[in-house]
């Protein structure tokens, strides 16, 4: 995860070739905002950290849960009909690009991805632009000549990657045009969904051509409100 990363904020590809869409950048107010968000504090301050990984790189990791299942019947209609209606972002997304940071008052490590909606799942009142940022906690910096880490297991997005993203609320791009969140991980490979452990809305193993049909099905059956 840490070497894709770091790949990723050199915007080089896993083969070494020349990423070719823009950097990502990060706003002021964005460091702010991911410092306030995710609760990080004194304890997190990349300049007080003593604990080291194992390879002696200096940070902490972040262990989040994602608590439940998934469901059946009436109730997997009414939250994939959520997703669709509520999501700031709901669908196949790909990996353009990410960039690591230290939050405000060097509170925390952070990465922002960029990702590009290939397949907007949303309910179509609901769809908006083909790009979507996501703040996570997580990444590796230079923080004054030293490299710092904060390892996070649902933040493990690798470039050019494929996944199902669903993340956010309609009004969460208010700050700084960007999703804060910890969303569930599922990532896509031969046109399957493989999903971690948690609340997510597939089970591992599932189709996109079927998820997007129960999808599908789930608002033909209720409605956005």
């Amino acid at each position: 995860m840490i070497k894709s990363l770091f790949m990723l904020a050199l915007g080089i590809t896993a083969h070494g070739g020349a990423h070719a869409a823009p950097p990502v950048s990060v706003a002021e107010t964005e460091k702010a905002r991911a410092a306030e968000h995710f609760h990080v504090g004194q304890r997190d301050n990349v300049e007080t950290l003593k604990r080291k990984h194992l390879d002696g790189v200096r940070g902490y990791s972040v262990h989040t849960t994602i608590e439940g299942g998934i469901t059946d019947g009436a109730q997997r209609t009414v939250r994939l009909s959520n997703l669709a209606c509520n999501s700031a972002v709901f669908g196949l997304v790909q990996l353009e690009g990410a960039k690591p940071f230290v939050g405000k008052d060097n509170a925390g490590v952070f990465t922002k991805f960029r990702f590009r909606i290939l397949d907007d799942w949303r309910a179509q009142e609901n769809r908006g632009a083909p790009i979507v940022h996501l703040i996570m906690e997580g990444g590796e910096v230079e923080h004054k000549g030293e490299k710092v880490r904060v390892e996070n297991s649902l933040a493990k997005y690798k470039l050019n990657g494929t996944y199902v993203l669903a993340a956010g609320n309609k009004s969460a791009s208010k700050f700084d045009h960007a999703i804060y969140a910890t969303p569930p991980f599922m990532e896509v490979s031969s046109n399957t969904i493989y999903s971690a452990p948690g609340a997510t809305p597939f089970s591992s193993g599932t189709s996109v051509a079927k998820a997007k049909l129960e999808v599908d099905q789930a608002l033909e059956t209720r409605k956005c409100e």
